[in-house]
């Protein structure tokens, strides 16, 4: 068969994976029946899938890794870089990788293929230029590398046929590998810790689906047959088995007593099993932080900015680096990469998003020093640009070298002060786009915070049994979670003491009856204090 303009091989015989030996029970047993853990539950690529806190680690890794920017580059002459959307890579990693598949969905199934079975595979289909033009992602179970005749190949089966590959004309993401060839399976190789978790998932399904709270002992006077058994027993099942039927009296007749023999989840600690496999067996494996996976009994970062940060040091860089080098070397050309001229990267920044007063602070540093233009910062934040006039640089005035300030910069020192218009009846002034900018930022940022407050306390108004300790608590957290300096600490901390005043008093003159719609009459009128909060901040007041 005919696949682009890659040389094939079409073997006669069919090769071994050598990664799988066919004398292995338990390959067999895999292929057609699942591996069996010493949980007892079967754990195959589809079930294991099914765990919900193996499903979140990879769709969470999977995710990121097809949403962060991938670009191809330019490399500029002096040393800057610039998107090249004329290479034909960048098409493909960024736009359509095939006629069936996007590049977001390209790049989110290839990295769950290597998370969960080590091995990502996509076949490159290449122009007469030799220039890729499309990647076909291949069927992890049906491909592997192989050598033959001193050259790395890999084979694949393609609608029915088996064929050889080269080595160039596959893109493969790797995960762990002992030969650097192919990466290990996590379902065969972690198939007893995903037993132990997914025997607790199951052992809860069975719980609430077939347990009794009743269940233990039917004790009988005398001799029942083995028909009696069966009915009396039938008809036990049918009204009280099932969590429908939890709680009901039960009717014992002709003298039978119950003895409850079963064993409370709480007593066998099932939540505390399912909670620590989600923290010590799937964020061990994934290398995902374990609160991310559901697990809240621990945090270790106080912002957002630093959890992200770690996520993306100790789980995520190494699978953007991954991708990152099979580009460079599997879509460029042989020129680009003799020349260094091209490469390809993950824009990181996107996921390290800071907060708006901070980013506020840092477009202003570098638009200080005439790093960043001010339609740079607004194209940054895709917000509309201001026309010619936002693509100029500046830089302070007294930055000069030392011996070297020339005739302009010292006619600066003795400028004449401004001519007022003598027809200059309009006292107002055009606004600052730094301040214009700082305060957009700032705005963003507290209406984050107040509409969490309003939501916050309008439900725990609801459902809080002393909802006055409730809110000495959460203010606190609300503050220490928002202030990011002094200043800002002092605005928010004032902000919550009329917010807390304003509460207590609803909560004074009301029953606790009529505590949660007393309290939502009062926070639906704060529409405005978001925006005294912010000028508070920016001292604008």
């Amino acid at each position: 068969m005919e696949y682009g303009v890659t040389e094939l091989i079409v073997n006669a015989s069919p090769l071994e994976n050598p990664n799988i030996s066919l004398r292995d029970p338990a390959v067999w047993q895999s292929i057609f029946g699942g591996g069996a853990s010493d949980s007892g539950v079967s754990v195959t690529p589809t079930s294991a899938m099914g765990y919900p806190p193996l499903w979140r680690a990879i769709n969470l890794v999977a995710g990121d890794v097809a949403k962060l920017p991938l670009n191809v580059y330019r490399r500029l002459q002096d040393g800057g870089k610039e998107t090249d959307k004329r290479h034909p890579a960048w098409q493909l990693l960024t736009r359509q990788t095939s006629k069936t598949s996007d590049a977001v969905t390209f790049r989110e199934c290839l990295t769950a293929h290597a998370l969960l079975r080590g091995n990502g595979y996509a076949a490159i289909q290449r122009n007469n230029r030799m220039e890729p033009v499309e990647m076909l992602i291949l069927n992890p179970s049906e491909t592997y590398p192989v050598m033959f005749d001193g050259s790395l190949y890999y084979v694949t089966t393609i609608a029915g046929d088996e064929i050889k590959l080269m080595a160039r004309d596959v893109f493969h993401i790797r995960g762990l590998s002992s030969d650097g060839l192919t990466g290990y399976d996590i379902v065969s190789l972690m198939a007893d810790a995903l037993g132990v978790g997914m025997a607790a998932q199951k052992f809860g399904a069975k719980f609430f689906g077939q347990g009794s709270n009743m269940s233990g002992l039917m004790m009988v006077p005398g001799h029942f047959s083995e028909e009696k058994v069966r009915n009396t027993r039938a008809a036990w099942d049918s009204m009280y088995a099932g969590i429908t039927n939890s709680h009901k009296v039960a009717l014992l007749q002709d003298g039978v007593k119950f003895q409850q023999m079963t064993i409370a989840p709480e007593q066998a600690q099932f939540l505390q099993t399912r909670q620590y496999e989600v923290r010590a067996t799937v964020a061990n494996i994934i290398g995902c932080p374990s609160h991310k996976l559901g697990d809240d009994t621990k945090t270790s970062y106080s912002s957002l900015e630093a959890e992200n940060q770690s996520y993306l040091d100790e789980c995520l860089d190494r699978w953007l680096k991954k991708w990152e080098m099979e580009c460079c070397l599997k879509l460029l050309s042989a020129t680009q990469k003799a020349n260094d001229t091209h490469f390809i990267e993950f824009n990181r920044k996107a996921l390290l998003r800071m907060s708006a007063n901070d980013r506020a602070n840092y477009y202003s540093r570098l638009q200080e020093h005439g790093n960043l233009t001010i339609n740079d910062v607004l194209r940054s934040e895709n917000m509309p640009t201001i026309g010619e006039k936002g693509d100029r640089r500046y830089r302070p005035g007294n930055l000069v070298e030392i011996g070297e300030e020339s005739d302009e910069v010292q006619q600066q020192s003795v400028v004449e002060p401004p001519q007022e218009d003598e027809d200059n009846n309009n006292d107002t002034t055009e606004p600052d786009t730094n301040n214009r900018l700082l305060r957009a930022f700032v705005q963003s940022s507290v209406d984050k915070a107040t509409q969490i407050e309003r939501d916050r306390v309008v439900k725990a108004a609801q459902k809080e049994d002393n909802f006055i300790a409730w809110a000495d608590s959460f203010y606190a957290d609300w503050i220490e979670h928002n202030s990011t300096t002094p200043e800002v600490q002092k605005a928010f901390v004032k902000h919550a003491a009329q917010s807390k005043h304003e509460l207590m008093e609803v909560a004074g003159s009301c029953t606790a009856t009529s505590l949660a719609g007393a309290v939502a009459e009062c926070v639906a009128t704060w529409t405005g204090r978001s925006e005294i909060l912010t000028t508070t901040i920016t001292g604008e007041e």
